[in-house]
């Protein structure tokens, strides 16, 4: 039996020499990895909206780029948008010229917000998820 085993071992280990797999579960981890982003990206957005945080530019423009090219993530941006009615458009469209301008409004000085500790950590720890995240993905 142990023969078998090995005989076995050997021919799956050929066998992937040969034609490595283009195996479902790397496409699955990449886009696995890409959900992840685009879910810490919109927590982002989030907290930028709030005045909580600024946005990196390497943040804004995967935001944006998302924004662009995922077809659901426009309507999550609008969704965002809507607990402040001041910032958002109803335009699903960040392609014209003032795209920047409807995705990334200027928030005032008074509307800034001062996390808790704990909150302020959590958004470090997702700046930090993304930056990873991005270097892995671009």
């Amino acid at each position: 039996m142990n023969d078998l085993y090995k005989k076995e071992v050997e021919i799956n280990n050929k066998a992937n020499r040969e034609n490595p797999p283009e195996s479902e579960e790397i496409r699955d981890g990449q886009q696995l990895k890409h959900d992840i982003l685009g879910i810490r990206l919109l927590l982002l957005y989030q907290a930028y909206l709030n005045g909580e945080t600024t946005l990196e530019p390497e943040f804004r423009m995967a935001i944006w780029r998302r924004a662009r090219f995922d077809e659901e993530f426009p309507v999550k941006i609008r969704i965002a948008q809507m607990h402040h009615p001041e910032f958002g458009s109803d335009s699903f469209d960040f392609d014209g010229e003032n795209a920047l301008e409807d995705l990334f409004p200027e928030i005032g000085k008074q509307t800034k917000a001062t996390p808790a500790k704990s909150r302020f950590e959590l958004i470090q720890a997702y700046k930090e998820e993304v930056r990873d995240l991005l270097k892995v993905l671009y």
